[in-house]
Protein backbone atom coordinates (compact mmCIF):
# COMPACT_ATOMS: atom_id res chain seq x y z
CA UNK A 1 0.00 0.00 0.00
CA UNK A 2 3.01 2.33 0.36
CA UNK A 3 2.83 3.43 -3.28
CA UNK A 4 -0.84 4.33 -3.03
CA UNK A 5 -0.50 7.43 -0.85
CA UNK A 6 1.89 10.38 -1.15
CA UNK A 7 2.45 10.54 2.61
CA UNK A 8 3.63 6.94 2.81
CA UNK A 9 5.79 7.34 -0.32
CA UNK A 10 7.37 10.46 1.14
CA UNK A 11 8.07 8.74 4.46
CA UNK A 12 9.63 5.73 2.73
CA UNK A 13 11.81 7.80 0.41
CA UNK A 14 12.86 10.17 3.20
CA UNK A 15 14.06 7.42 5.52
CA UNK A 16 15.64 5.47 2.66
CA UNK A 17 17.57 8.58 1.60
CA UNK A 18 18.66 9.23 5.19
CA UNK A 19 19.84 5.61 5.46
CA UNK A 20 21.86 6.00 2.28
CA UNK A 21 23.52 9.17 3.57
CA UNK A 22 24.27 7.48 6.89
CA UNK A 23 25.72 4.44 5.12
CA UNK A 24 28.07 6.70 3.16
CA UNK A 25 29.06 8.47 6.38
CA UNK A 26 29.82 5.10 8.01
CA UNK A 27 31.95 4.15 5.01
CA UNK A 28 33.94 7.38 5.28
CA UNK A 29 34.36 6.97 9.02
CA UNK A 30 35.60 3.37 8.74
CA UNK A 31 37.70 3.67 5.57
CA UNK A 32 40.93 3.42 7.57
CA UNK A 33 39.98 -0.12 8.65
CA UNK A 34 40.31 -3.27 6.50
CA UNK A 35 37.98 -3.00 3.51
CA UNK A 36 35.48 -5.61 4.74
CA UNK A 37 34.67 -3.52 7.85
CA UNK A 38 33.29 -0.41 6.05
CA UNK A 39 31.52 -2.67 3.55
CA UNK A 40 29.71 -4.65 6.26
CA UNK A 41 28.99 -1.58 8.40
CA UNK A 42 27.58 0.37 5.46
CA UNK A 43 25.46 -2.54 4.19
CA UNK A 44 24.10 -3.17 7.68
CA UNK A 45 23.24 0.52 8.12
CA UNK A 46 21.53 0.60 4.73
CA UNK A 47 19.59 -2.61 5.41
CA UNK A 48 18.32 -1.36 8.77
CA UNK A 49 17.32 1.94 7.20
CA UNK A 50 15.38 0.26 4.39
CA UNK A 51 13.54 -2.00 6.83
CA UNK A 52 12.64 1.03 8.95
CA UNK A 53 11.52 2.91 5.82
CA UNK A 54 9.25 0.05 4.78
CA UNK A 55 7.78 -0.36 8.26
CA UNK A 56 6.99 3.34 8.64
CA UNK A 57 5.71 3.55 5.08
CA UNK A 58 3.32 0.66 5.69
CA UNK A 59 2.08 2.14 8.95
CA UNK A 60 1.33 5.49 7.32
CA UNK A 61 -0.24 3.83 4.25
CA UNK A 62 -2.54 1.76 6.47
CA UNK A 63 -3.55 4.90 8.38
CA UNK A 64 -4.31 6.74 5.13
CA UNK A 65 -6.25 3.77 3.77
CA UNK A 66 -8.31 3.40 6.95
CA UNK A 67 -9.09 7.12 7.00
CA UNK A 68 -10.24 7.02 3.36
CA UNK A 69 -12.41 3.95 3.95
CA UNK A 70 -13.99 5.73 6.91
CA UNK A 71 -15.40 8.28 4.47
CA UNK A 72 -17.23 5.47 2.70
CA UNK A 73 -18.20 3.15 5.55
CA UNK A 74 -18.74 5.65 8.39
CA UNK A 75 -19.57 8.96 6.71
CA UNK A 76 -21.44 7.12 3.94
CA UNK A 77 -20.22 9.64 1.37
CA UNK A 78 -19.18 7.65 -1.74
CA UNK A 79 -18.55 10.66 -3.98
CA UNK A 80 -16.07 12.17 -1.53
CA UNK A 81 -14.43 8.76 -1.11
CA UNK A 82 -14.09 8.33 -4.88
CA UNK A 83 -12.47 11.75 -5.21
CA UNK A 84 -9.83 10.80 -2.67
CA UNK A 85 -9.33 7.16 -3.61
CA UNK A 86 -9.64 6.90 -7.39
CA UNK A 87 -5.90 7.45 -7.97
CA UNK A 88 -4.73 5.02 -5.27
CA UNK A 89 -4.82 1.78 -7.32
CA UNK A 90 -3.07 3.50 -10.23
CA UNK A 91 -0.04 4.22 -8.05
CA UNK A 92 0.33 0.66 -6.80
CA UNK A 93 2.30 -2.22 -8.23
CA UNK A 94 0.10 -4.34 -10.47
CA UNK A 95 -0.40 -8.07 -9.90
CA UNK A 96 -0.15 -7.75 -6.12
CA UNK A 97 -2.72 -8.52 -3.44
CA UNK A 98 -2.63 -4.88 -2.31
CA UNK A 99 -3.54 -3.74 -5.82
CA UNK A 100 -6.47 -6.18 -5.97
CA UNK A 101 -7.73 -4.96 -2.58
CA UNK A 102 -7.40 -1.30 -3.57
CA UNK A 103 -9.41 -1.96 -6.73
CA UNK A 104 -12.09 -3.70 -4.66
CA UNK A 105 -12.29 -0.77 -2.24
CA UNK A 106 -12.66 1.61 -5.17
CA UNK A 107 -15.33 -0.62 -6.70
CA UNK A 108 -17.26 -0.52 -3.42
CA UNK A 109 -17.24 3.26 -3.68
CA UNK A 110 -18.78 3.19 -7.16
CA UNK A 111 -21.37 0.66 -6.01
CA UNK A 112 -22.30 2.72 -2.96
CA UNK A 113 -22.83 5.64 -5.33
CA UNK A 114 -25.13 3.51 -7.50
CA UNK A 115 -22.73 3.10 -10.44
CA UNK A 116 -22.79 -0.68 -10.47
CA UNK A 117 -21.50 -1.17 -14.02
CA UNK A 118 -18.35 0.82 -13.26
CA UNK A 119 -18.00 -1.12 -10.00
CA UNK A 120 -18.09 -4.40 -11.92
CA UNK A 121 -15.49 -3.13 -14.38
CA UNK A 122 -13.24 -1.82 -11.59
CA UNK A 123 -12.79 -5.19 -9.87
CA UNK A 124 -9.64 -7.09 -10.82
CA UNK A 125 -10.59 -10.16 -12.88
CA UNK A 126 -10.89 -13.38 -10.92
CA UNK A 127 -8.30 -15.00 -13.19
CA UNK A 128 -5.67 -12.35 -12.32
CA UNK A 129 -2.52 -13.87 -10.85
CA UNK A 130 -3.05 -12.69 -7.23
CA UNK A 131 -6.58 -14.11 -7.22
CA UNK A 132 -5.38 -17.43 -8.59
CA UNK A 133 -2.92 -17.72 -5.71
CA UNK A 134 -5.22 -16.51 -2.94
CA UNK A 135 -8.60 -18.13 -2.28
CA UNK A 136 -9.62 -15.19 -0.08
CA UNK A 137 -9.21 -12.80 -3.01
CA UNK A 138 -11.29 -15.08 -5.21
CA UNK A 139 -13.98 -15.10 -2.55
CA UNK A 140 -13.83 -11.31 -2.34
CA UNK A 141 -14.25 -11.05 -6.11
CA UNK A 142 -17.31 -13.29 -6.32
CA UNK A 143 -18.87 -11.70 -3.23
CA UNK A 144 -18.50 -8.18 -4.58
CA UNK A 145 -19.38 -9.04 -8.17
CA UNK A 146 -22.61 -10.68 -7.03
CA UNK A 147 -23.58 -7.55 -5.08
CA UNK A 148 -22.81 -5.27 -8.00
CA UNK A 149 -24.61 -7.46 -10.54
CA UNK A 150 -27.72 -7.47 -8.32
CA UNK A 151 -27.54 -3.69 -8.06
CA UNK A 152 -27.23 -3.44 -11.84
CA UNK A 153 -30.26 -5.70 -12.28
CA UNK A 154 -28.28 -8.45 -14.02
CA UNK A 155 -29.72 -11.54 -12.37
CA UNK A 156 -27.86 -13.99 -14.61
CA UNK A 157 -24.45 -12.59 -13.69
CA UNK A 158 -25.45 -12.39 -10.03
CA UNK A 159 -26.40 -16.07 -9.99
CA UNK A 160 -23.18 -16.97 -11.80
CA UNK A 161 -21.12 -15.06 -9.22
CA UNK A 162 -23.08 -16.68 -6.39
CA UNK A 163 -22.21 -20.09 -7.82
CA UNK A 164 -18.54 -19.07 -7.94
CA UNK A 165 -18.73 -17.89 -4.34
CA UNK A 166 -20.28 -21.20 -3.30
CA UNK A 167 -17.35 -23.02 -4.89
CA UNK A 168 -14.92 -20.90 -2.86
CA UNK A 169 -16.91 -21.50 0.34
CA UNK A 170 -16.80 -25.27 -0.17
CA UNK A 171 -13.13 -25.22 -1.15
CA UNK A 172 -12.09 -23.31 1.98
CA UNK A 173 -14.01 -25.35 4.56
CA UNK A 174 -10.99 -27.41 5.59
CA UNK A 175 -8.03 -25.12 4.84
CA UNK A 176 -9.62 -21.84 5.98
CA UNK A 177 -12.76 -22.53 8.02
CA UNK A 178 -13.12 -18.97 9.34
CA UNK A 179 -12.96 -17.56 5.79
CA UNK A 180 -15.43 -20.19 4.61
CA UNK A 181 -17.89 -19.35 7.38
CA UNK A 182 -17.64 -15.60 6.70
CA UNK A 183 -18.18 -16.02 2.97
CA UNK A 184 -21.01 -18.49 3.61
CA UNK A 185 -22.91 -15.70 5.41
CA UNK A 186 -22.35 -13.37 2.46
CA UNK A 187 -23.55 -16.09 0.09
CA UNK A 188 -26.67 -16.58 2.19
CA UNK A 189 -27.36 -12.84 2.04
CA UNK A 190 -26.97 -12.87 -1.74
CA UNK A 191 -29.29 -15.85 -2.08
CA UNK A 192 -31.91 -13.88 -0.14
CA UNK A 193 -31.33 -10.82 -2.31
CA UNK A 194 -31.82 -12.95 -5.42
CA UNK A 195 -35.03 -14.29 -3.89
CA UNK A 196 -36.25 -10.70 -3.50
CA UNK A 197 -35.68 -10.07 -7.20
CA UNK A 198 -37.47 -13.24 -8.26
CA UNK A 199 -40.33 -12.70 -5.80
CA UNK A 200 -39.58 -15.77 -3.70
CA UNK A 201 -39.80 -15.88 0.12
CA UNK A 202 -36.76 -14.74 2.12
CA UNK A 203 -35.39 -15.62 5.54
CA UNK A 204 -36.90 -12.67 7.37
CA UNK A 205 -35.66 -13.59 10.84
CA UNK A 206 -32.12 -14.25 9.64
CA UNK A 207 -32.00 -11.04 7.59
CA UNK A 208 -33.24 -9.04 10.58
CA UNK A 209 -30.48 -10.56 12.68
CA UNK A 210 -27.92 -9.72 10.01
CA UNK A 211 -29.15 -6.14 9.85
CA UNK A 212 -28.93 -5.72 13.61
CA UNK A 213 -25.47 -7.27 14.05
CA UNK A 214 -23.83 -5.89 10.89
CA UNK A 215 -20.26 -4.76 11.55
CA UNK A 216 -20.47 -1.94 9.02
CA UNK A 217 -23.24 0.21 7.63
CA UNK A 218 -23.15 -0.91 4.00
CA UNK A 219 -23.80 -4.50 5.11
CA UNK A 220 -26.65 -3.28 7.31
CA UNK A 221 -28.10 -1.41 4.34
CA UNK A 222 -27.92 -4.54 2.16
CA UNK A 223 -29.96 -6.49 4.69
CA UNK A 224 -32.45 -3.64 5.25
CA UNK A 225 -32.95 -3.27 1.50
CA UNK A 226 -33.67 -6.99 1.13
CA UNK A 227 -36.20 -6.81 3.96
CA UNK A 228 -37.86 -3.75 2.45
CA UNK A 229 -38.07 -5.37 -0.98
CA UNK A 230 -39.50 -8.55 0.50
CA UNK A 231 -42.13 -6.59 2.43
CA UNK A 232 -43.15 -4.78 -0.75
CA UNK A 233 -43.30 -8.12 -2.60
CA UNK A 234 -45.71 -9.40 0.07
CA UNK A 235 -47.77 -6.20 0.06
CA UNK A 236 -46.83 -5.43 3.68
CA UNK A 237 -46.66 -1.65 3.30
CA UNK A 238 -46.21 -0.78 7.01
CA UNK A 239 -43.22 -3.12 7.30
CA UNK A 240 -41.78 -1.87 4.02
CA UNK A 241 -41.99 1.72 5.27
CA UNK A 242 -40.19 0.71 8.48
CA UNK A 243 -37.18 -0.61 6.56
CA UNK A 244 -37.29 2.20 4.03
CA UNK A 245 -37.06 4.70 6.89
CA UNK A 246 -33.92 2.91 8.12
CA UNK A 247 -32.41 3.16 4.66
CA UNK A 248 -33.30 6.84 4.35
CA UNK A 249 -32.07 7.69 7.85
CA UNK A 250 -28.81 5.75 7.79
CA UNK A 251 -28.03 5.60 4.07
CA UNK A 252 -26.22 8.93 4.08
CA UNK A 253 -25.27 9.97 0.55
CA UNK A 254 -25.31 6.44 -0.84
CA UNK A 255 -27.71 5.04 -3.42
CA UNK A 256 -29.55 3.22 -0.61
CA UNK A 257 -31.11 6.48 0.56
CA UNK A 258 -32.06 7.43 -2.99
CA UNK A 259 -33.52 3.97 -3.63
CA UNK A 260 -35.56 4.21 -0.43
CA UNK A 261 -36.92 7.60 -1.45
CA UNK A 262 -38.06 6.24 -4.81
CA UNK A 263 -39.80 3.29 -3.17
CA UNK A 264 -41.57 5.53 -0.65
CA UNK A 265 -42.86 7.67 -3.52
CA UNK A 266 -44.19 4.57 -5.24
CA UNK A 267 -45.97 3.43 -2.08
CA UNK A 268 -47.62 6.83 -1.80
CA UNK A 269 -49.07 8.25 1.40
Amino acid sequence: MIRGFWKSRLAFLGIAAAALVLAVAVWIRDRAYPIYIPILASLLTLAIGLVAARLLGNVIANQCNTKALGILHVDMDPKKFLEKYKTVPEMMKKDTAGYVLARSYLADGYAADGDFLTAMQTLCPVDAEPCQKDIALRGLYYNNYCRYALGAGDLAKAEEAAAGLETVVNGARVSKPALSANLAESLRLHRNQIACVTGEPVEQEWLTEQMEKAAYLLRRMDAAQALAQDAMNRGDTPKAREYLRILSREGGKTYFARWASRQENRLGK
